[in-house]
């Protein structure tokens, strides 16, 4: 506290200090971030698409999943199998990433797609956790035998689902839009 100051009147300055900050931009890796801390905020629009791309991936689980995932211990066709559902979780979130910032009205930066694709992680973690809580640890109409591959494409799709919206953000950054 500055002598003949009063309390309020420096947190009023460190407020102001720390507004404009932000107001400024800062530069990380080379690049210069959001000017406000809003873009971090999560949107109503970004978990409507968080739980329609769950709802989508989980149908289409519960409807193919015994045809399309192999077993454990299938080998080859198990790595085929998370191969192919990563590229296209990662492809989906990428393309859904600049869907979801036009329908809001919003620019696509590396800040709203990292909040978008945090969003769909949160939001299809914790679906699913419910969906496997509720349903014994087995997903509805897939094998129990599957659970297994389940888990293992959750390990690897999910991190996807956060950084493919990032990366379409940081290349919208890159091409000026």
């Amino acid at each position: 506290m500055h002598r003949g100051r009063s309390r309020k009147e420096d947190r009023r300055d460190r407020e102001i200090c720390h507004t404009n900050h932000y107001r400024k931009g800062t530069e990380i890796n080379g690049r210069v971030g959001s000017s406000d801390r809003s873009s971090f905020v999560p949107r109503r629009l970004d978990f409507v698409f968080g739980v329609g791309i769950w709802v989508t991936a989980t149908g289409a689980l519960v409807l193919v999943g015994n045809l399309v995932l192999p077993g454990a211990d299938a080998g080859l066709a198990a790595v085929l199998a998370y191969v192919v559902v990563c590229a296209a979780t990662f492809g989906a979130t990428y393309t859904l990433a600049g869907v979801r910032t036009r329908l809001g009205g919003e620019p696509l930066n590396g800040a709203t797609g990292l909040r978008f694709g945090a969003v769909v992680l949160v939001v299809g973690l914790f679906l699913d956790g419910l969906l496997l809580a509720t349903a014994s640890f087995a997903y509805p109409n897939v094998d129990a035998a599957r659970t297994e591959t389940i888990a293992v494409m959750f390990m690897l799709a999910y991190p996807l689902a956060l950084v493919g919206p990032w990366l379409a953000g940081l290349r919208a950054e890159d091409r000026g839009h």
